[in-house]
């Protein structure tokens, strides 16, 4: 069975901004389902609230998340199997990330075992998207599970090979704050070109305190310099009657961005002239820096950069609380790269970096203090390549990772700095007896120079163990006692009501 993506596939760039729904919402009953159209799930703007409230409770046992309707497919194909067989299901790659695995597949391993799985192809047809192959038995199955065409212990969830740590990440208390989405401009019309920018300031010289440099993914790994292409018109949170006394962006933001906000509602309609998220939790926690981390929020590579402060960072970005050294090294590490694959979303092969699931619950390590020299070496050297060869980071990595015969000097070096990092980070974490070798490797991404596949499955087992570790001494802190507590639902058959003949029951009825 072929089970469609729940929201049109996009081949859209990391910067460009996100895609509202086809279509408005026409039949969700008043109270039941109120956020704005944009945030709803598919199935809530097409067939309504209450069908939704149908699925949570009836299917997915109250488990509630934003989760792709194919999840509910997966938990209702399992409640076929309580009297033994097997299911085979084709989805979107997402089946296995975030709030759409939490609902779908990690309920499903209560009941069933994932024997085969493929994590993620290239659809052979015309669309442009990648999918999971899912194979699910009724437990007592006996055959050994096979990923991607290998024989491993146990698929989990995440369709990974299990370690040898079960569970999930926890959030940390220690990161709350550390990791943020960039702003929200939404509206086009808050942007300039930088010629226009320099003749709004000229002609008024105070328009330069509402004038920023605007940085988007595609200036951060597509320009040697990663320098921001475009200025962008910010006003922050200040009344209109401040906002008018900058004339020419005053003018500016009226003729271009009034027209559009006028058909919102809202916020949106009723503070036309301010950015639709501003960030200020992300704004607050790096004032007074004198340069930020940033990283692109969709990329082929994963990398983090120092950039001037004072500028804004779009939402294509994700912007780190940090100005040192050593935080740069662990983001910059394969660790943390292999973490936020594991546990945050893709576009694609791409990651797509989310705060919530691959930052909150990262641990890092206790010393960082030896970790500022290799951390500064290995950007400094990265920039220097980027601008010695006029190319952006992208480009550098492709030769750093998928091109063997690249010898050119600054390239091996990058390498060289990449392996002494990746070391040195090992050893902030006390991994002293961690044995490993980086390596031209064939993975489901493509050719990657990277490390060995059981060092990073190790590496990526004591991450998982030193979390649980760091949210139980948390726990014993009263660190997460403040916490909103989900109440207790009566217990309801795992995958719902066993079939029955008609009615809106039959999810999967013949023919």
């Amino acid at each position: 069975a072929l089970s469609a993506p729940t929201m049109p596939t996009s081949a859209n760039h990391a910067h460009d901004p996100p895609k509202q729904p086809a279509r408005a919402p026409t039949t969700t009953p008043p109270n039941t389902y109120c956020k704005p159209a944009e945030s709803r799930p598919y199935c809530t703007i097409e067939v309504g609230g209450t069908y939704r409230e149908y699925l949570i409770e009836e299917v997915a046992a109250g488990r509630r998340g934003n989760a792709d309707l194919v999840a509910f497919f997966f938990l209702r194909a399992a409640s076929f199997l309580r009297d033994g067989g097997t299911f085979g299901l084709v989805a979107t790659n997402t089946i296995a990330q975030g709030d759409t695995r939490e609902v779908g597949l990690d309920q499903l391993e209560d009941e069933c075992r994932i024997y085969r799985a493929i994590k993620s192809r290239q659809w052979p047809g015309e669309a442009a998207l990648y999918v999971s192959h899912v194979w699910a038995a009724a437990n007592g199955w006996q055959a050994a599970p096979v990923l991607d065409e290998h024989t491993v212990q146990r698929v989990t969830a995440a369709l990974d090979a299990a370690g040898r740590v079960e569970g999930t990440p926890l959030k940390l208390a220690a990161n709350a704050g550390g990791a943020h989405i960039g702003s929200l401009i939404n509206g086009d019309g808050f942007l300039v070109a930088l010629d226009e920018a320099q003749l709004l300031m000229g002609d008024d010289t105070a328009a330069s305190e509402v004038i920023f440099p605007y940085l988007v993914a595609q200036d951060l790994t597509s320009r040697c310099d990663q320098s921001a292409s475009r200025q962008v018109i910010d006003f922050r949170d200040w009344p209109l009657s401040r906002a008018e006394q900058y004339h020419g962006p005053m003018r500016v933001v009226r003729e271009r961005v009034l027209p559009a906000r006028s058909k919102n509602t809202g916020s949106y309609k009723r503070l036309w002239w301010q950015f639709g998220r501003r960030q200020d939790k992300m704004r607050q926690a790096i004032e007074g820096f004198t340069r930020v981390l940033v990283g692109p929020r969709t990329t082929k590579w994963w990398g983090v950069s120092f950039v001037p402060s004072g500028w804004v960072y779009s939402d294509a970005t994700i912007v780190f609380a940090f100005e040192d050294d050593a935080h740069a090294a662990i983001l910059s590490s394969t660790y943390h790269d292999a973490w936020a694959r594991k546990y945050s979303g893709s576009l694609k092969f791409d990651l797509r970096y989310s705060p919530t699931d691959c930052f909150e619950n990262f641990p890092f390590p206790a010393d960082l203090d030896s970790l500022s020299d290799i951390g500064d070496r290995y950007l400094s050297h990265r920039k220097a390549t980027m601008l010695g060869h006029d190319q952006g980071l992208t480009k550098v990595y492709n030769r750093v990772n998928e091109q063997p015969e690249d010898d050119d000097p600054d390239i091996v070096e990058l390498r060289r700095l990449r392996r002494e990092l990746d070391r040195a980070v090992a050893d902030a974490y006390g991994w002293n007896d961690l044995e490993f070798e980086h390596d031209f490797r064939e993975t489901p991404l493509g050719l990657r120079y990277t490390l060995d596949e059981p060092t990073k499955v190790e590496a990526l087992d004591l991450l998982l163990e030193l979390n649980h570790e760091r949210h139980s001494e948390e726990v014993a802190r009263g660190l997460h006692d403040g916490k909103k507590k989900q109440a207790r639902r009566a217990r309801k058959p795992k995958f719902g009501p066993a079939p029955q003949s008609g009615g809106s029951d039959q999810l999967f009825a013949d023919g």
